[in-house]
């Protein structure tokens, strides 16, 4: 009976080591090529030595990763916010990203040239966590306080209440074990360019 149990802990530890050994997270702030003293977040999830999603992440893509589920989300994310508060630009540029048949999207087009890293890390959690949504969470880099209609990006006080916002989303997130409804993150005053 002993023998037994130990023999089950064995399989389950080293089925445990295996399974955490073939996903990997690396989140890395680099120089963005074009534009000297810009930056971009590079994301690497490597998962049964395949990098997810590899191809697309520059158009804010994720779908392989939306569908890896909360457990492996939730450490993507982790890797994320340490990103938020970074107030360097990036140089990605500021268009619509995502979906193309919404016209929330295209109907006005925001003024802002340039974002944040910590704007850059937000939005791609956008991505990550609810891709079939984001539209309804907006398709732009942009934040804007919607009782002024004022454009935020230059604004780092503005940007911090939402930096506020993520961080108490992603303490429900980790305590829960489960990803918060979306609307989460664009409750509030400030929120993203193009929302429903």
């Amino acid at each position: 009976m002993i023998k037994n149990a130990a023999v089950f802990a064995c399989i389950l530890v080293f089925g445990t080591i295996s399974a955490a050994a073939q996903f990997s997270v690396e989140v890395k702030k680099v120089p963005f090529p074009e534009d000297r003293g810009r930056y971009v977040l590079d994301i690497q999830v490597i998962r049964n030595g395949k990098m997810l999603d590899s191809m697309y992440r520059r158009y804010y893509s994720y779908d392989e990763m939306y569908r890896l589920g909360d457990s492996l989300r939730l450490i993507i994310v982790g890797e994320l916010m340490t990103f938020l508060s970074d107030t360097s630009w990036c140089g990605k540029p500021v268009r619509a990203y995502g979906n193309d048949e919404y016209p929330g999207c295209y109907i006005v087009k925001p003024h802002s040239d340039r974002f944040t890293i910590g704007m850059e890390a937000m939005f791609i959690i956008n991505r990550i966590m609810y891709s079939p949504f984001t539209f309804r969470l907006g398709c732009y880099p942009v934040l804007y306080d919607e009782v002024t209609g004022k454009e935020i990006n230059d604004d780092q006080g503005q940007i911090q209440t939402m930096e506020a916002r993520y961080q108490k989303w992603y303490k429900e997130f980790k305590s829960r074990k489960k990803a918060p409804d979306y609307e989460w993150l664009n409750r509030g005053r400030i929120r993203w360019w193009g929302a429903i």
